[in-house]
């Protein structure tokens, strides 16, 4: 089997993009991984995880902070300058080109400047890079798809919506959802005989209830929105009952203190994880949860949400949000209309708990079959090798 050399567009502080990485590194010797890293904000990279890797660097990241803080535009230009230089500057051909999560600074470099380093594109839609663009900014796509060999969607839904705005390329899409390293750490903690209960006391949760809202720090997770909605629905005893975890690990700073502060004002029992955690504390808080509650305004397919559903949390959703494909194939979670609506069916949901909870048996395995790493490296490794 030939041995390939691929070029990884993306940000390499992100965990999901790593561990695509390390899971197809770890079975397969044939492919050597480079990354030009798209986000600014250079926090620590494993250095095993890349042959090479082409960053901003630390003075890159200072003059960024300072640019932005005078002009956000003028920011946005210097890091569009930053990725052409690096694609110009890469000085030798790769059998792939790999962009995760289409940057918009994308819309305004010339395609060219990738197709004189490789003749293979591949191009993985995240969700807002698609969702949250102008109609304006998907006619600049479309020389890039022209150019693609593959283009990867996480789910079905999110596939149909390009494919219905363009009417076009769907020989070129595949359905590749990327794996979820935390659901080997929760095996590897309900294989070590740790209940929701142990876990609930281990974290300081006492036998309350514990609902978690959102996975972090967005505005559009709407947690300020919920909390008000929760405390004027919810009897003050039950309040009482209930322990709520909001992670807050990564998003908007300021947004971060309005929920903290939103928090306490009501007095609510919550904890807040504003740090980074490892794989095994994450897994620990997935366990002990035994409602989530993700009503975002657009997601592709969450991995925090799809944890929450593997670990048998109640999860309430909106039917907004691009999940039919699961539901079709079995899984069960409450589905909302409008966010106005989750009063009624939190308080339904915690009055019955018990019987909401036994029907999420089956999450787990379906879960598993579309999302575990044990199932999907093989088809990750396919994408840049076809033939196999």
């Amino acid at each position: 089997m030939n041995y390939k050399r691929v070029l990884i567009i993306g940000d390499a502080n992100s965990f999901l993009l790593n561990d695509i990485v390390y899971n197809v590194n770890k079975k397969y010797v044939q492919i050597s991984f480079d990354i030009l890293n798209t986000n600014p904000k250079l926090q620590i990279i494993d250095k095993n995880l890349y042959s090479k890797i082409v960053s901003p660097g630390l003075l890159f990241d200072k003059f960024q902070r300072f640019v932005s803080s005078i002009n956000k535009y003028a920011a946005f230009f210097s890091m569009r300058y930053y990725m052409k230089y690096s694609l110009k500057s890469v000085s030798s051909n790769y059998d792939f080109v790999h962009i995760h999560f289409f940057n918009k600074n994308f819309l305004y470099i010339n395609p060219k400047h990738i197709q004189n380093i490789t003749r293979n594109l591949v191009i993985s839609f995240w969700g807002s890079d698609f969702y949250k663009r102008s109609s304006l900014q998907r006619q600049k796509m479309i020389p890039y798809l022209d150019f693609a060999s593959e283009i990867l969607f996480g789910n079905p839904q999110m596939r149909d919506s390009l494919m219905g705005y363009y009417n076009n390329y769907f020989s070129k899409t595949r359905i590749l959802p990327i794996g979820l390293e935390i659901l080997s750490s929760i095996d590897n903690e309900i294989d070590k005989c740790n209940t929701k209960m142990e876990l609930k006391k281990d974290l300081g949760f006492s036998d309350k209830t514990v609902i978690t809202i959102g996975y972090s720090s967005h505005p559009d997770q709407h947690q300020i929105e919920i909390i008000e909605l929760i405390t004027k629905s919810i009897d003050s005893r039950e309040l009482d009952r209930i322990h709520f975890v909001f992670p807050l690990t990564y998003g908007d700073q300021n947004y971060k203190e309005q929920i903290n502060y939103s928090a306490k004002k009501h007095g609510l029992s919550f904890t807040a994880l504003t740090k980074p955690l490892s794989k095994d504390i994450i897994a620990k808080y997935r366990i002990a949860s035994d409602i989530m509650v993700h009503l975002r305004d657009t997601d592709q397919f969450s991995g925090s949400f799809q944890e929450y559903l593997y670990t048998g949390n109640v999860v309430i959703t909106g039917n907004w949000l691009p999940y039919q494909f699961i539901i079709d194939k079995g899984i069960y979670l409450q589905s909302l209309g409008n966010i106005d609506e989750l009063s009624t069916t939190l308080n339904y949901v915690l009055v019955n708990l018990n019987t909401e909870s036994e029907k999420t048996i089956g999450n787990k395995r379906i879960i598993a079959e579309i999302s575990h790493w044990n199932v999907l490296v093989e088809k990750h490794f396919s994408v840049y090798y076809p033939e196999t």
